[in-house]
């Protein structure tokens, strides 16, 4: 998952937007995702925690129904694996 084979890429940005004063439960979802691939399960639990305090009703479904229009089922299946 991510930065199209680049993990370490993709967990910098995803840090990177977390940081951003106008970000939104997205860029934390992203992260639990990227993290969840990688197997950072301490660091995911714990973005999880602020995500779910940003957003109560962030659920695996809620990530299933935001993502449904997304054109790269592919992307798609690899950010929910990452999730879950």
């Amino acid at each position: 998952m991510g930065a199209l084979g680049r993990p370490d890429q993709a967990e910098a940005n995803s840090k990177a937007a977390v940081r951003l004063p106008n970000a939104a439960h997205f860029a934390l979802a992203t992260l639990v995702s990227v993290l969840g691939a990688r197997r950072k399960t301490d660091k995911a639990s714990r973005a999880i925690r602020e995500l779910h305090r940003q957003k109560p009703e962030y659920t695996l479904g809620f990530a299933h129904e935001e993502l449904e229009h997304h054109a790269n089922r592919g992307f798609v299946g690899d950010y929910l694996d990452g999730l879950e």
